[in-house]
């Protein structure tokens, strides 16, 4: 991972960011997607998948994720998970942790969490060669 003379933080393209608003306010509850990520924490993309979502979860298809990997021609680049609170605050639930150790790999994983409200968390899971979480991480658009 590289990190830029701005010291850690995560850049997402302006598009993908307008997405991510867009899925938040349109879901009834809570949306979940997945994002490309270079190793300089740039997500360029996102991508919504099949799921099932309520005003308190969301789980995406299996077989969508394993579609979208296939698909995808770097599915090592697929490091983001990106969900939405609804109306709830931006903080890291049980399940979302238990969702974060699903998605571990052998590099790291940037996980974001919006609301309807705009608020915004974002943290960073690396894996190898020791598993550190470094919270709080600002995004730039």
């Amino acid at each position: 991972m590289k990190v830029n003379e701005h010291g850690l933080r995560v850049e997402i393209e302006a598009e993908a960011w307008e997405c991510i608003h867009q899925w938040a306010q349109l879901a009834k509850g809570e949306f979940s997607c997945l994002g490309v990520v270079d190793d300089d924490l740039y997500i360029s993309q996102v991508h919504l998948l099949e799921q099932e979502s309520t005003d308190v979860g969301t789980e995406m298809d299996p077989e969508a994720i394993a579609k979208l990997l296939v698909r995808h021609p770097e599915p090592g680049k697929v490091r983001a998970w990106i969900h939405s609170h609804g109306d709830m605050k931006c903080f890291w639930s049980h399940t979302d942790e238990d969702c974060i150790e699903g998605l571990a790999n052998d590099g790291f994983l940037v996980s974001l969490v919006v609301n309807h409200a705009g608020e915004t968390r974002c943290r960073v899971d690396i894996f190898q060669p020791v598993r550190i979480t470094i919270d709080h991480v600002p995004v730039v658009v």
